[in-house]
């Protein structure tokens, strides 16, 4: 698996790849996750817009997989976007966590301060 931080406009994004046991907890924090009614959304603008998480880093055809954003993860399920709670935003704060080391250090730093609860 794939975890992009969609923060740019015109350039690459950064990404890394999961290892076997990160996308195991992946996994499992996932799945502990509140579901909401109604469908998911999308966060659009100018800046980060939190992280896509897909199975490679293949360009992708309509909506990614996974978005988590500012306390909210839009998951594609079986052709349906559903909505679930990122409580304290613990799974967006874990997963860029996982990029340490594998990002530019001054990125890291940026990206890490922007995931903070709020």
């Amino acid at each position: 698996m794939q975890v992009e931080v969609d923060m740019f406009s015109g350039r690459l994004n950064p990404h890394w790849e999961l290892t076997v046991p990160e996308f195991q907890e992946f996994a499992r924090r996932l799945q502990s996750l509140s579901a909401q009614k109604g469908e998911g959304f999308v966060n659009a603008g100018l800046g980060y817009r939190g992280l896509i998480v897909r199975e490679s880093w293949e360009e992708v055809e309509g909506e990614p997989d996974i978005v988590i954003c500012h306390g909210f993860v839009v998951a594609k399920l079986q052709g349906k976007s559903q909505l679930f709670t990122d409580r304290n935003r613990a799974l967006e704060k874990w997963l860029i966590q996982t990029g340490e080391g594998r990002l530019d250090d001054v990125l890291y730093d940026q990206i890490n301060k922007l995931a903070e609860p709020t």
